[in-house]
């Protein structure tokens, strides 16, 4: 789902959103104590044409130095974002992963293909899905989920008062909590599953699609070393943006996977250090069983993460070995 770029305080006054780079709050709203929330654009955002005329643009890649050093911050240092308004930017990339999902061909459209009809389904290898706007919408979602994890780890401890814990610092003089000891009811888990399973899931999503379309460039791989010599096989190479440096497109697929590679390479980063976090709390009263739990979650996702990143490693190092990615 596209969101705003002001937050809806700000857009309401008209002003510009101060948002420090990588946080989900501004620092308006954070100063004046209120949630931050985007919300959808009233009307439909307007993308660039590209130079390529097909009318999707192409990734703007930003420094991926503003990502990196977001993961090594201390808790002072990063600002507190409430924890709603991180489960609804999850929930609305979570539901956006899942609509590329869908529209992506599955893995019987992509690869049972007749060997005699195997010229043909290259000719038109491109038609049945926009690789242009699914590499741009990936790396977007790629990016913001790098950028959630630090705040929804934060934010998935539970910071409450329990009532035992306020009625142990009352001050009130002869306040009516000790009337009432017997509505003291089960603090809430120290741990918020509801917001670590909906960052684990989007992580998830991600390698789903990132997974499928790896098995799409593995199999134009084999198509361009299959036919004859004399077919020129013609796949769309993605546009790929720098700041406002277009690719040149005898480059653009090997910059691609360099900045793919870079991605997976940090959401890899972002997992271990969640995982790290949570471990720190296996321990402790009253979480113990909870964080084991998630660790073992975190465990999993991690090991699928890094299988990832080895094959899209792989399929990089087998395109240039061949001559077939500079």
């Amino acid at each position: 789902m596209d969101l705003r770029q002001a937050c809806d305080r700000c857009h309401d006054k008209k002003l510009r959103c101060p948002r420090p780079p990588g946080s989900l709050c501004c620092s308006r709203c954070t100063k004046a104590n209120v949630t931050c929330v985007f919300s959808p654009p009233t009307r439909p955002l307007r993308y660039p044409t590209s130079h390529n005329g097909n009318g999707a643009a192409g990734f703007d890649w930003p420094d991926l130095m503003i990502l990196e050093q977001q993961g090594h911050q201390t808790p002072s240092q990063v600002l507190e974002t409430p924890a709603q308004t991180i489960s609804e930017r999850l929930a609305a990339l979570l539901s956006g992963l899942d609509r590329m999902l869908q529209a992506l061909p599955s893995s019987l459209e992509m690869h049972h293909v007749p060997r005699e009809q195997l010229r043909e389904y290259a000719d038109n290898v491109g038609d049945n899905f926009d690789l242009q706007s699914t590499l741009d919408g990936l790396l977007h979602h790629a990016q913001d989920l790098a950028a959630i994890y630090p705040d929804a780890t934060s934010a998935s401890f539970n910071k409450r008062t329990t009532a035992p814990e306020s009625d142990a610092l009352c001050t009130v003089p002869d306040c009516i909590h000790h009337d009432r000891t017997s509505l003291h009811t089960r603090p809430l888990p120290k741990l918020d599953h509801a917001l670590l399973n909906l960052v684990m899931a989007c992580h998830i999503r991600l390698l789903d699609i990132m997974d499928t379309l790896a098995e799409h460039g593995r199999m134009c791989a084999f198509m361009a070393a299959t036919l004859p010599e004399d077919y020129d096989p013609k796949f769309a190479v993605p546009e790929i943006r720098v700041g406002s440096f277009i690719a040149p497109s005898n480059t653009a697929a090997s910059m691609l996977l360099g900045v793919l590679l870079e991605l997976q390479t940090l959401l890899v980063d972002r997992i271990r250090d969640m995982s790290r976090v949570i471990a720190q709390v296996r321990d402790s009263p009253g979480a113990a069983r909870e964080a084991r739990v998630v660790c073992l979650q975190c465990e999993v996702l991690q090991e699928r993460a890094e299988t990832t990143l080895g094959e899209l490693t792989n399929f990089k190092k087998g395109l240039v070995s061949a001559r077939l990615l500079r």
